[in-house]
């Protein structure tokens, strides 16, 4: 690569000088990793960085750009902007979308550039950096280090309705009008409780929840991670710190970062699982890494939940979800029930300006589809533990679907000095009854006996929005599965 000092075509204010400037061009490095690195160096007195980066040639050809400081990699790590060429501007009071504010230390820094895809190589790149005296932007004094709230928004042991997976402006491919603001008040108007926020690799929207927290007080704002890589993405839920997604880097493995959610008290989700398979391969190829292809590198004790349904079913869930639904029960057939089905919308907008998918009715809506998470209170903390004791319900189409609950009478144990259960409620020993997917459309239960002849008398009870069609409750027997399907009638 060509390193020089040169003029830099970003306007600044005039009391901010400009210390150095470097400009990078050069063909992608034609190794078997999926990262490289272009280095350049910070001495003492810069304030603030400017990273302006492109590919050139064949628009065919996809990278991906962030910066590590001189801490190095992972704890360097200031921020990941994806395929957004917009210019990176990284200071100690505030920053550009995606990137993270702190200390401007001297020393080495580095361009990490992603190959998501090269289809006609080598690829080639061009990186421009200054280096400033004094800041461009004025100071983000709404940035706050996070922490879960302590005291929560409603105290009541319930049902909260809720989207796992919502993109803010801190992804680098979502509106730049989709702050938390907006977010949440849009998914508190479709009867939402709380939101989680889903961004790619990048973790600087959790600087922003506690300011906007503070101004929606039924809302609750969840921080999280969309884990994205090159052969799956996967959902950090209720995590704040960076986790490393450079597959292949020394000591990077999905496996590490699965152990690094956990770590901060999160859950690890395969989103859109299996979603771009077979006669979808143009889909596929748009969503570099969408489908899931690293089971063989992770346990399924080490995942959590799987997001069964993908974007509304009035728009494109129902091409997608059908597939993730069928490998959920898959995995739950062979003895993984510990897996709790989750939904999101994966929105990237905010709610506003949806683009809506040919003949569909809607895009990806916040809130579309809706999961349901029995919970202590409305905290993040009693949201994740209610996940990850199983207690949720997913409704395909959204809030106003119907909503099932169970009771059952079993001949395995049930809870002490009780003859029954209420699923996905009371029951917690997952060797008893229990309910090991709630869906709107679709409901399994499962005994965790696995074999034994254990009897359960099952009776759904199944809430009906006024204008919803009918649906009758049903009881079962015997058997150790057993599923129970609302039909929505479409033409209703």
């Amino acid at each position: 690569a060509l390193a020089a000092t040169v003029a830099f075509p970003l306007a600044s204010p005039a009391s901010a000088a400009v210390v150095k400037t470097y400009h990078f061009e050069a063909d992608v490095p034609p190794t078997a990793l999926d990262f490289f690195t272009v280095p350049f160096d910070v001495p003492d007195g810069v304030a603030e960085v400017q990273v302006s980066h492109a590919h050139v040639g064949n628009a065919d050809n996809i990278l991906d750009w962030g910066v590590n400081d001189a801490r190095g990699n992972p704890d360097g790590f200031r921020g990941w902007g994806g395929g957004n060429l917009e210019t990176a501007i990284i200071g100690a009071h505030a920053t550009s979308r995606s990137y993270l504010t702190g200390a401007i230390g001297a020393g080495t820094w580095t361009v990490v550039v992603g190959k998501p895809r090269i289809v006609a190589p080598p690829g080639r790149y061009n990186i421009s950096i200054a280096l400033l005296d004094a800041p461009t932007l004025a100071p983000q004094t709404q940035r706050r280090p996070f922490a879960p709230l302590s005291t929560p928004l409603s105290n009541d042991t319930r049902w909260y309705a809720g989207d796992f997976h919502m993109h803010s402006r801190e992804s680098g491919d979502a509106f730049k009008t989709a702050t938390l603001d907006e977010m949440a008040s849009f998914g508190a108007g479709r009867g939402l409780d709380f939101i989680h926020i889903s961004d790619h690799n990048t973790v600087s929207a959790s600087d922003f929840v506690l300011d906007a927290q503070s101004r929606h007080p039924d809302t609750l704002i969840i921080p999280g991670v969309e884990y994205t890589t090159y052969l799956g993405h996967a959902g950090a839920i209720a995590t704040h710190k960076y986790v490393d997604h450079k597959l292949g880097w020394p000591g990077v493995t999905v496996q590490a970062a699965a152990d690094a959610v956990h770590d901060q008290g999160g859950l690890f989700s395969i989103n859109h699982f299996d979603m771009y398979e077979g006669s979808a391969a143009t889909i596929r190829n748009a969503c570099v890494g969408c489908a899931w292809e690293l089971s063989g590198d992770l346990p399924w004790a080490s995942v959590d939940a799987i997001e069964i349904a993908i974007q509304g079913w009035a728009g494109l869930g129902w091409l997608f979800s059908p597939q993730a639904l069928e490998h959920w029960d898959h995995m739950c057939g062979i003895g993984h029930t510990h897996l709790t089905p989750i939904g999101g919308s994966d929105d990237h907008h905010g709610g506003a300006n949806e683009t809506k998918v040919g003949p569909w009715t809607e895009g990806s809506v916040i809130g579309n589809p809706t999961t349901m998470v029995l919970a202590a209170n409305l905290t993040q903390v009693a949201v994740v533990e209610g996940v990850r004791l199983g207690r949720t319900v997913v409704k395909m189409f959204g809030r106003t679907d119907p909503m099932v609950e169970l009771t059952a009478t079993a001949a395995v144990p049930a809870a002490p000095g009780t003859g029954s259960s209420r699923l996905r409620g009371d029951t917690t020993d997952r060797a008893s009854v229990q309910a090991v997917a709630g869906v709107g459309d679709r409901l399994v239960v499962s005994d965790g006996t696995r074999g034994a002849s254990a009897v359960v008398q099952l009776r759904a009870v199944v809430s009906i929005p006024v204008g919803a069609a009918g649906a009758a409750d049903r009881d079962s027997s015997t058997g150790t599965q057993y599923t129970l399907v609302l039909v929505r009638n479409n033409a209703d």
